[in-house]
């Protein structure tokens, strides 16, 4: 888990993969997209940061509802929620909206 401290560059990067993901989301360039976003995923692993990784199962499964491929997506989505209901407490709520 990050600390206080600056993140490293390599860790910055994961934001940039997953915000030019999302740019080449809205063009329909679904395999790049998941490109981007599995590159941050795996970044974000790498630093355990498990809410990010949410995030970023979570836009990968919207990529492979956008391809039609429901049972991926659904998968993605679940990874996801298991994350959120570990890493939050019972006060929080998990507000999610498109």
């Amino acid at each position: 888990m990050l600390t206080n401290a600056q993140p490293p560059r390599e860790y910055a990067a994961a934001y940039l993969l997953k915000e030019i993901g999302s740019v080449l989301s809205s063009r329909c360039q679904h395999s790049e997209v998941l490109d981007y976003h599995r590159r941050a995923l795996e970044i974000r692993k790498r630093y355990s940061d498990e809410l990010r990784i949410s995030t970023s199962l979570v836009c990968i499964g919207l990529i492979y509802r956008r391809m039609g491929q429901y049972d991926k997506a659904l998968d993605y989505m679940k990874q996801s929620l298991r994350i959120k209901q570990k890493s939050l407490s019972g006060a929080h709520h998990i507000v999610w909206s498109q």
